[in-house]
């Protein structure tokens, strides 16, 4: 059985495990895509790098833009920081030990072992821009204890967690016991067992990648008793109409505590917002009534030549000068720094600026330190 061809896979292990409704959205955004994209380029230099291969590391980056190419480079430092004496690249690995599913198999990103220390450590990378903690990640519980119960002559002590994100430069560790892994497989045997019984349970974990999202009849009470602070009916119209107005106005007014709870659904209302949004685009476009609704041309795209060298001769024959036809700037330090031998890259950092860090939203939980909003400003800014 193919990866993709299981049902329950680690990946979605937040979803299937908190709500028996759940299943996986099989659709594909350009951001998936991009991220499948680069997690091949990390696996092929990584296998590279093992094979002893540095003459065809270059590659892989070919067709990568700088931001890309950086964010390449950022997993395989943090890959080489961690001390290991065996690792297993994108290895599929049998879960249904763990998971109960009968012939499924799951691919890690990476699998570290460190024979002095008896500690093995599973790491995912993360391109997108949402903050994933590793403290109890049920996606790498469920490789590390399938990779456990698959080499049983392995000794291991000690079990950690990694998560790589290069688009928010962190690199987030967490610890697990060997007794949590053995409960994650219990609860995960337990979620598969008995998934598809009972009511569907909303959440802004299990939601977000549910083909059920937006269309799910205990989502929409969950979001709109969350907005409108009121068990309301969908079916109500005009009046659920105003009482969305309401809640919106009340924004402003509400006690911390109850902006807080609201904060907490915020993820989870805009996903619920998207989804309504993207079903009535697809029964549209489908050709399918949505009373009130009709689609329409957009803005039409940037302007841009059909053919850059013709367009250059053109422009020439129009008169423009031919310095101000072609434009040449300083290499990027991605650029720069795929020139350069590893031991003269950190020369570079003396030539390079970073703009600041704009401040974010993050939960409580967040591993980043809070901001000290009221002690940020020196005497001098003032």
């Amino acid at each position: 059985m193919s990866d993709n061809e299981v049902m329950f896979r680690p990946s979605g292990a937040e979803g299937w495990m908190n709500c028996t409704r759940w299943q996986s959205d099989p659709s594909e955004s350009e951001y998936a895509a991009e991220g499948t994209m680069l997690h091949e380029v990390v696996a092929s230099v990584l296998v590279q790098e093992i094979n002893k291969m540095p003459e065809e590391i270059s590659k892989p980056y070919a067709s990568l833009t700088d931001e890309q190419a950086e964010a390449v480079e950022f997993c395989l430092d943090a890959v080489n920081s961690i001390e290991y004496a065996e690792r297993w690249v994108e290895t599929e690995l049998d879960i249904s030990s763990v998971t109960g599913e009968k012939g499924a198999t799951g691919t890690p990103d990476l699998v570290l072992y460190n024979s002095a220390d008896r500690w093995l450590t599973v790491v995912d990378f993360k391109f997108g821009r949402m903050p994933v903690p590793a403290r109890y990640n049920k996606q790498l519980m469920i490789y590390a204890q399938a990779w456990k119960n698959a080499n049983p002559d392995y000794d291991v002590r000690q079990v950690w967690l990694v998560i790589v994100q290069p688009r928010l430069n962190m690199v987030d560790h967490a610890e697990v016991t060997l007794s949590e892994l053995l409960d994650i497989e219990y609860r995960a045997k337990d979620a598969v067992a008995v998934h598809g019984t009972g009511e569907a349970t909303p959440g802004e974990k299990q939601c977000k990648w549910c083909r059920h999202a937006g269309r799910c009849e205990a989502q929409n009470q969950y979001v709109l008793t969350t907005v409108a602070d009121d068990f309301v009916d969908a079916s109500e119209g005009e009046a659920l109409m105003r009482k969305m107005h309401n809640a919106i106005e009340l924004v402003d007014q509400v006690d911390t505590a109850t902006l807080a709870r609201m904060t907490r659904a915020a993820d989870l209302i805009e996903e619920w917002v998207g989804k309504v949004r993207q079903r009535s685009f697809d029964l549209l476009s489908a050709g399918q009534p949505v009373p009130g609704f009709k689609l329409v041309s957009g803005r039409a795209g940037n302007r841009k030549w059909k053919d850059p060298t013709e367009a250059a001769y053109g422009l020439a024959a129009l008169g423009v000068d031919h310095n101000n036809i072609y434009k040449s700037e300083v290499l990027s330090p991605a650029q720069a720094e795929k020139l350069l031998p590893k031991d003269k890259r950190d020369e570079l950092e003396k030539m390079v600026v970073r703009s600041e860090p704009k401040p974010v939203l993050a939960s409580e939980h967040d591993k980043r330190p809070a901001i000290d909003v009221l002690n940020q400003f020196t005497l001098g800014d003032k």
